[in-house]
């Protein structure tokens, strides 16, 4: 008892120090980083022809890969149109809808012309003087195709998915591409792939729908407990204090996922490969009715999904440690009606100890509610906002040391589902998602997407973690612990 009370005085000592710390340094060190950024910004802005905007916060905490390596930290969505689309038709489309669209005078994404460059320490973007939309809107030849029962062809989305994974962008062309892939069987496969820097997946979700697809995106909203004016001025108030507990649970899951079997090394310009599982088309109205009849969340019976699945893939690594994971929660008004990062992030633990299958689950939704009831995930935003006003050299070794062993995304997609093309011609039957795992973050992502009533996960891994067996496997046992 006495030990236990020593560590517990230890501990409160620590918290004092470091809120002490917090407090002198922020000052000393912030406010000239961002007096610096403003001044560039300033400067910046007496060469319109040559620099965009300055890349936000979120969007600098996503540069690393493009900064340092080459960069391939993309998002992959894939889009089955009923229909032979033709190539011309695509880009005459996509250049009136998207390269043209406009928020009051001015551009609604000039990203999709502009490229990531270095400017006095700041990440800008940068017009493309080179800029073509036939080297970034293509046809190709499709060579990842799967024998069904029927003798018919479709197309290997798994295989698809990890070989756009794997391919860098080139450093002076914006980070995109949408691809054509004719199938000869009156449809047409489009692959959109864009780096993470350009923005998230609702935010790509709603350049689909409502650009190309010429209709209101119908998504599901976030649900964010809303604070009262008195709540807020006090969680204000306490910032430093609550910071300091937010950096603990950071360095909390960094810990467990240095020591976890499956943590990954820092990612160089050599790094190994990604792989890719992708599991079949889940019915989501059988998810919504387990969890209403367990009384839980849906995300939390996906969270105990994953976990049993991981469980029974991989008892060995699994035995002694929970396993670290940063969740993607989406903030209020998102989707924008541009392109943007624009979530928080939160730590928790899966419950890997836990075998039985009920406390299991209650376990991941005990979690799971804590994480999205309490404020500390917010400070996500103000973590953002401190790496995003250093410089970059300062900012790449900084934030390259935050990482957890595993991340989860649950991206609600399109309700009613959409068509390209006035009319609704080419109507799009199913679209699927992929996030390629963050250079110096996490080495194994679960990425959930939905798409009209169907559900899907797809497994994207470090091949020093899994190889693609291994991931296949994982996904099938995903489908297995869903009926179950």
């Amino acid at each position: 008892m006495n030990q236990l009370s020593k560590l517990q005085r230890s501990l409160e000592l620590l918290q004092i120090i470091l809120i002490f710390i917090f407090i002198i340094l922020l000052p000393l060190i912030w406010v000239p980083c961002y007096i610096y950024r403003l001044l560039i910004i300033l400067l910046a802005k007496t060469q319109p022809k040559i620099f965009g905007k300055i890349f936000s916060f979120a969007d600098a905490f996503l540069d690393e890969d493009f900064a340092r390596y080459p960069p391939k930290s993309s998002i992959i969505t894939t889009m089955l149109i009923q229909g032979n689309l033709s190539v011309d038709w695509l880009r005459q489309h996509f250049d009136n809808s998207v390269l043209q669209s406009k928020l009051g005078k001015s551009l609604r994404y000039p990203e999709l012309q502009q490229y990531p460059v270095n400017f006095l320490g700041q990440r800008f973007w940068k017009w493309d003087s080179k800029f073509k939309i036939e080297t970034h809107i293509k046809e190709e030849t499709p060579t990842s195709m799967i024998s069904c029962n029927n003798n018919s062809l479709e197309f290997d989305l798994a295989t698809i998915h990890e070989e756009l994974l794997n391919k860098p962008f080139q450093k002076e062309a914006s980070p995109w591409e949408l691809l054509l892939f004719p199938s000869g069987q009156q449809e047409t496969l489009l692959v959109l792939r864009l780096h993470h820097v350009l923005g998230d997946a609702k935010s790509i979700l709603k350049l689909l729908v409502e650009c190309l697809g010429g209709q209101p995106l119908e998504t599901a909203l976030p649900h964010q407990i809303q604070l009262s004016p008195w709540e807020k001025f006090l969680s204000t108030l306490l910032l430093p204090i609550n910071y300091t507990f937010y950096l603990f649970q950071l360095g909390e899951c960094a810990i467990t996922s240095h020591f976890h079997p499956w943590k990954v090394s820092h990612f160089n310009e050599n790094s190994s490969k990604l792989v890719v599982g992708l599991s079949e088309q889940l019915p989501l109205t059988k998810l919504k009715k387990t969890a209403k009849e367990k009384e839980v969340t849906t995300s939390s019976l996906l969270l105990s999904i994953i976990t049993r699945s991981i469980q029974t893939c991989f008892p060995h690594n699994n035995q002694k440690i929970d396993l670290g994971i940063g969740y993607i929660l989406p903030k209020p008004l998102h989707p924008p009606f541009y392109l943007s990062n624009h979530v928080h992030m939160g730590m928790l633990h899966l419950p890997m100890l836990t075998s039985n299958k009920n406390l299991n689950l209650n376990e991941c939704h005990r979690r799971f509610l804590h994480l999205k009831k309490s404020e500390l995930f917010k400070y996500t935003d103000f973590t953002a906002f401190q790496l995003g006003t250093l410089p970059n050299p300062l900012r790449n070794i900084v934030a390259r040391n935050f990482y957890s062993a595993s991340g989860v995304t649950n991206i609600a997609g399109e309700k009613q589902g959409f068509s390209l093309g006035n009319g609704g011609s080419w109507s799009c039957s199913q679209m699927s998602m992929s996030v390629g795992t963050l250079p110096g973050g996490a080495g194994l992502i679960f990425c959930i997407f939905s798409y009209k009533e169907d559900i899907q996960v797809a497994i994207i891994a470090n091949e020093n973690i899994m190889n693609k067996e291994e991931a296949k496997k994982l996904a099938n046992q995903i489908e297995i612990q869903f009926y179950k």
